[in-house]
């Protein structure tokens, strides 16, 4: 009879599938969050059912969001602002422009 493969011989109550996965993916740690307000908790669920995630998906999202805290290049931004406002400087946009732009094409 053959002996399952179970991984090093050291550990033998370890399943193989355990060294493969743990080998190729990093370890995912588990968060216990205690005396959470329920009013936090409800908007939670909320954002999570509107976002359509679990309530597990939706708090690593936020945690990410805020975690992740980018800066931004205000510099870049301000130029590209001015190229958009230079590049828009012949347009007037007036009542008139946009009231036909909405109603164009409606009976």
């Amino acid at each position: 009879m053959r002996r399952p493969l179970t991984g090093d011989l050291l550990y033998p109550r370890i399943p193989w599938w355990f060294h493969i996965a743990t080998s190729q993916e990093p370890l995912m740690a588990n968060l216990t969050i205690k005396n959470l307000p329920g009013t936090l908790y409800e908007q939670l669920k909320q954002s999570a059912a509107q976002h359509r995630r679990s309530l597990n998906s939706e708090v690593i999202v936020c945690l990410e969001r805020a975690l992740h805290n980018t800066r931004i290049d205000t510099q870049a931004v301000r130029t590209k602002a001015r190229a958009l406002r230079e590049k828009t400087s012949g347009y007037r946009l007036t009542d008139k422009v946009i009231f036909k732009a909405k109603n164009e094409g409606r009976p």
